[in-house]
């Protein structure tokens, strides 16, 4: 096995630890008196975490800051970490349905509350983002599957929009979170609009 299907490997592994440390722990009871409570917030900050080194893969790559030898595991690796972060979305948004007993009333906040709307639709975008991540999509779809993809920096915004929401007090560790990726998105913005002035 070479090198590079090693750390792939590695990363896939790394990717779904937090499902299984949640799935063995509500049998071994790690999870306290509210585990679904629990899960349901740290799958929001999973999803943020894969969605963040995402967008980093994909600026550094449109930079060509590195020689793709050096992240070339990272970038081959793109299409699985969006199927594991639509995954979690999902068990994100699975878990608060379930915090809510699946009763109408948890249906009727969604449309009620702003948060709450916010993080459907980023969860909804990034199911599609997900079903559409293969071969078959990519031929199908052809020229519009880069333009539907794109629809992942909607759902990075809206996400962004749902936590800060809810996870005012943590506000230090999201913007820590997320201030590399908005940096490197800008300078990617700005190269785009200065190379696209200079053409016209």
């Amino acid at each position: 096995m070479t090198l590079t299907k090693s750390l792939s490997w590695t990363l896939r592994l790394a990717a779904t630890l937090p499902f299984f440390y949640w799935l063995v722990g509500l049998f071994l009871e790690w999870h306290g008196v509210e585990p679904l409570v629990k899960i349901n917030t740290q799958s929001g900050y999973v999803v943020l975490i894969l969605l963040s080194i995402n967008l980093l893969i994909g600026a550094v790559h449109a930079l060509k800051w590195l020689d793709i030898k050096y992240y070339r595991f990272l970038y081959l690796e793109r299409r699985w970490l969006g199927i594991t972060c639509g995954f979690y979305a999902i068990l994100h948004f699975v878990t608060y349905l379930a915090k809510e007993s699946f009763l109408p009333k948890g249906w009727e906040q969604i449309l009620t509350k702003n948060y709450l709307t916010a993080g459907s639709v980023a969860a909804f975008i990034l199911l599609i983002l997900m079903i559409t991540s293969n071969d078959f999509s990519m031929r199908l779809l052809k020229k519009n599957w880069k333009k539907l993809h794109r629809l992942v920096y909607l759902a990075g915004f809206v996400m962004l929009f749902h936590i800060f929401q809810i996870e005012k007090a943590n506000l230090v560790l999201l913007l820590l979170l997320i201030t590399p990726v908005a940096l490197i998105e800008l300078i990617r913005i700005v190269k785009n609009l200065v190379a696209l002035r200079n053409k016209n």
